[in-house]
């Protein structure tokens, strides 16, 4: 029997999508974030809960900023030195964090504040602690997490942990998920990051979590002996139940793929979008032993897929892979990031060169090669002169 989520997901892609598959989700575009004729990969992919606008992370620390639907280049601007790791969009701009730093910028890319402290080296994953509570959880490979008060910018609490936290997620009950390296899943407090569950989930790193109502999926690596550089993909997504951190039965990918992603549709209470690092993706129910196996595959990747994101409506998803290029997929014509929007900024473009010169027109509008030269303008020494020092 096919679980209510799933046949309520084939109606949908019938009816409303009809663009020629089973759910009826396509490719509706693609957009190249790269600068400069370099090659980067986009570490970070996420949409914004308050504009239609989609923001990326580059691994050179560049952020880039697009228009839904459209997916022209809105705003770009170098916010690290390192590679991006989350972009966190809020109220009055963009909380960013990379490998060495946490700052915030306005949507423009003005640079409003820069979170400092001595821990904050090495972070490997960080994630708000919940929708309510103002604070950011940062894990670094000390292995430390820290709890770092926005507000105030500072750092409030911080605790040892057994192993480096390589995935966090926030919930909306006061606690939050953390995945290790060693293939441990945890709920913290969001107050006293105290450890409240905790259970084995897979033998290598954790590299996704999701979490919705009572349910934690999770998907990672394999470890073949005690090394995870070796580790390879764990075939098997992993569900628990938040209540008692029991492990239900677990989900397979379908023909040989292996899972990297899973995020759970926003409004279906078990239906999970589980995506493969070579583009493949699928949606599947958490609730169900047997799901049909309908894939779909991102075309025309320049390599493989490095990050992924749902929309709050559920109608877009948006995939970031290693060649810097986004693909974002929906399954109608008509689609929104957000039910409720606010006006995206439109950028004001510069005017073009006037197509005709007159004697009024100035000599600035010429546009000159760039070159070492000095300027007819810049005068040397000798054909310089100076008027004689006044003494009264």
């Amino acid at each position: 029997m096919m679980n209510m989520d799933m046949s309520m997901m084939h109606s949908m892609g019938h009816d409303i999508g009809g663009m020629g598959n089973s759910f009826g989700w396509t490719e509706w575009g693609a957009a190249d974030c790269n600068v400069s004729n370099r090659q980067s990969s986009l570490q970070c992919v996420t949409f914004d809960p308050l504009k239609e606008l989609i923001w990326t992370g580059s691994d050179d620390g560049r952020l880039t900023c697009l228009y839904n639907g459209s997916l022209e280049r809105r705003v770009f601007f170098r916010a690290h030195s390192s590679p991006v790791l989350e972009i966190i969009p809020i109220l009055n701009g963009l909380i960013n964090v990379s490998q060495q730093n946490v700052r915030f910028h306005s949507r423009g890319g003005s640079v409003v504040t820069e979170f400092k402290s001595d821990h904050l080296k090495d972070i490997r994953a960080a994630q708000l602690a919940d929708q309510y509570q103002p604070d950011l959880i940062l894990s670094t490979s000390a292995p430390n997490l820290l709890s770092y008060d926005i507000a105030a910018t500072k750092t409030t609490l911080e605790v040892v942990t057994d192993e480096a936290i390589s995935a966090i997620q926030g919930s909306s009950r006061g606690l939050f998920a953390c995945g290790s390296f060693n293939g441990t899943v945890e709920l913290r407090d969001t107050r006293t990051l105290k450890v409240e569950h905790k259970s084995s989930a897979h033998t290598g790193p954790i590299s996704d979590i999701t979490i919705k109502q009572d349910k934690l999926v999770t998907c990672g690596y394999a470890s073949a002996g005690n090394s995870y550089s070796a580790a390879r993909l764990d075939p098997m997504i992993r569900v628990f139940d938040i209540r008692t951190m029991r492990q239900l039965p677990p989900l397979s990918f379908p023909l040989g793929g292996m899972p990297l992603f899973v995020r759970f549709l926003p409004h279906f209470s078990s239906t999970l979008l589980v995506v493969s690092p070579n583009g493949a993706f699928q949606f599947m129910d958490a609730e169900a032993l047997y799901t049909a196996p309908t894939v779909y595959n991102v075309e025309n990747m320049q390599g493989f897929i490095e990050s992924v994101c749902v929309s709050s409506t559920g109608e877009t998803v948006i995939f970031g892979d290693s060649g810097g290029v986004v693909h974002q997929w929906t399954d109608r014509q008509l689609f929104t990031v957000n039910t409720y929007s606010t006006p995206a900024d439109m950028v004001t473009l510069p005017q073009p060169l006037p197509y005709r010169f007159d004697a009024s027109t100035p000599l600035s509008y010429v546009p000159l090669p760039e070159s070492g030269d000095a300027l007819c303008s810049t005068w040397i020494d000798q054909r310089t002169f100076r008027p004689p020092a006044y003494h009264p």
